[in-house]
């Protein structure tokens, strides 16, 4: 759908939720994208939430997941989520697809600075590296083709958005909606989304 200020997406990526939220935000929400992964899986049908416990239904298929994310949430059902492990696979992902590459920035020069001009700086580089893992996303950056795909997950995540308010589009099927429910999570649209999906009684 296209007007004078916004082209939305309505096509979902041949990629899973916690990918396109990395591409929009460049950071991983550990928490968030976990979640969407795991109702992502439940709605593809090898998950399913037994007695409260999360188990494989389909275990053929669960053999035939091919990121690592997937993976990743399939063989840690139930556990607490190893922040460090999960956005390392994240990030395998979205590089085994050529959407990342490594930044500019020279980080092991920048330690080599901070450690020259004051340690103090270099310890707290360290424990955020180690607590928050969070260098692992910013040595990064998109490459061309990963540009193309956030450009096609910002449409998608202002489709989510702003849907409630296009009028006269016919319901969607129900297994539809719930397609697009990990994607609203990991967009952090989820809110909107089950409001128009309440409006719509389905």
């Amino acid at each position: 759908i296209e007007n004078s200020e916004i082209i939305y997406q309505r096509d979902l990526p041949n990629y899973n939720a916690a990918i396109a939220a990395y591409l929009v935000d460049g950071v991983i929400d550990v928490e968030r994208d976990y979640n969407a992964l795991l109702i992502e899986l439940m709605e593809r049908g090898i998950i399913i939430k037994e007695n409260n416990e999360y188990v494989v239904k389909d275990l053929n298929k669960c053999l035939l997941l091919h990121t690592e994310t997937e993976k990743y949430v399939a063989s840690n059902l139930n556990k607490k989520v190893n922040k460090r492990e999960f956005k390392k696979a994240v990030l395998q992902d979205v590089k085994n697809l050529n959407l990342i590459t490594m930044g500019d920035i020279p980080v092991f020069g920048v330690i080599l600075v901070l450690l020259f001009f004051n340690q103090f700086y270099l310890i707290v580089l360290v424990i955020v590296y180690f607590k928050t893992a969070l260098l692992q996303e910013l040595i990064y950056k998109l490459t061309p083709e990963g540009g193309k795909e956030k450009d096609k997950m910002l449409k998608l995540k202002a489709f989510l958005h702003d849907f409630s308010k296009i009028e006269n589009v016919e319901k969607l099927e129900h297994n539809i909606w719930e397609r697009y429910l990990p994607f609203a999570i990991a967009l952090d649209e989820n809110d909107n989304f089950l409001k128009k999906n309440e409006s719509e009684g389905i």
